[in-house]
């Protein structure tokens, strides 16, 4: 974990991607596995729409793409209206530039408390435990 670090300043990262400076970036990592998971990425939709309206102007959501992820199945799943960028290989920089990060449990919530970046953290239980835990 001693690697966990940006290579690109957010001015910079913006840059690279097309992002507008003045906005404010949600950045998603998905878990692996995350396509075959809908009911875990509608979660992950939803907390960023419902960030999205606190803000001003639209904010830009980055996707940060796991290797093992296929981005065309996980790009299906945002609205068609959305632009939303999907980076592989680039995940501490899109990290590093985000306002709010939106992160499966796991070791990248470990990364993202490394780089600083407040983080919703989502886990997918299973729909005998979750519907046990929303009787509370």
């Amino acid at each position: 974990m001693g690697n966990v670090r940006a290579t690109l300043t957010r001015e910079l990262f913006c840059k690279k991607y097309g992002l507008a400076q003045g906005n404010a970036i949600i950045t998603i990592l998905p878990a692996a596995g995350a396509e075959r998971l809908p009911t875990t990425f509608r979660s992950w939709w939803k907390r960023s729409r419902k960030f999205a309206k606190s803000y001003r102007a639209f904010p830009e959501i980055v996707v940060a793409v796991a290797p093992e992820l296929d981005a065309s199945q996980l790009e299906a799943r945002f609205p068609s209206g959305w632009q939303v960028r999907f980076l592989k290989d680039d995940t501490y920089n899109a990290l590093a530039a985000a306002d709010l990060a939106i992160v499966s449990s796991g070791t990248a919530t470990v990364e993202t408390a490394l780089l600083d970046k407040p983080m919703i953290v989502v886990y997918r239980l299973s729909p005998l435990t979750a519907r046990l835990g929303n009787r509370w």
